[in-house]
């Protein structure tokens, strides 16, 4: 059964969730697990099996669970001066906006198609994730982690807090 354990964005559901497995939503209230039900039927996944609120549920059931680390524009600067043995920046965005300018070195790779992009990664090499503000990057995070990564954070603010501190893209 897949567990989609952060906000559901509909635009990237059909490309990460099984489509012929039932999904159990984990979300915040009642009222999230039926705006993501209903973004889920509206791409097709009419096998929504239930959902569960909070974290309490799944903690309860002694579920995995696991912390994301978040970075700020501070650090990856240094990163990017400086990088620390094997780093990549993996820019998730979509390939019109990394055209239109990303960070210098930074690998591109969208977040619907990180399943299959993550392979050209190592997963014992860390990997600071970015999009455009973080939100596309925290899906990103977990998908690599869900694959075996170690040493994953995302950039908070992304690419929207990169330009508002006056730093150079490509």
């Amino acid at each position: 059964m897949a567990k989609l354990r952060s906000l559901i964005r509909g635009a990237f559901a059909g490309w990460l969730l099984p489509g012929d497995k039932p999904v159990l939503l984990v979300a915040r209230d009642d009222d999230q697990a039926v705006d993501a039900a209903t973004t889920l039927q509206r791409i097709g996944f009419d096998n929504v099996s239930g959902f569960v609120s909070g974290a309490m549920p799944v903690a309860v059931q002694n579920g995995p669970l696991d912390t994301l680390d978040f970075v700020d524009t501070e650090t990856v600067a240094a990163r990017v001066d400086n990088p620390p043995a094997g780093w990549t920046l993996l820019d998730v965005r979509a390939i019109d906006e990394y055209e239109s300018g990303h960070i210098k070195d930074s690998k591109h790779a969208y977040v619907g198609k990180l399943p299959d992009a993550a392979s050209d990664l190592d997963p014992d090499k860390p990997v600071t994730v970015m999009c455009g503000s973080g939100a596309r990057a925290t899906i990103a995070a977990s998908q690599l982690m869900r694959k075996g990564f170690s040493d994953v954070d995302v950039y908070i603010g992304s690419m929207k807090a990169w330009t508002a501190a006056g730093n150079a893209i490509e």
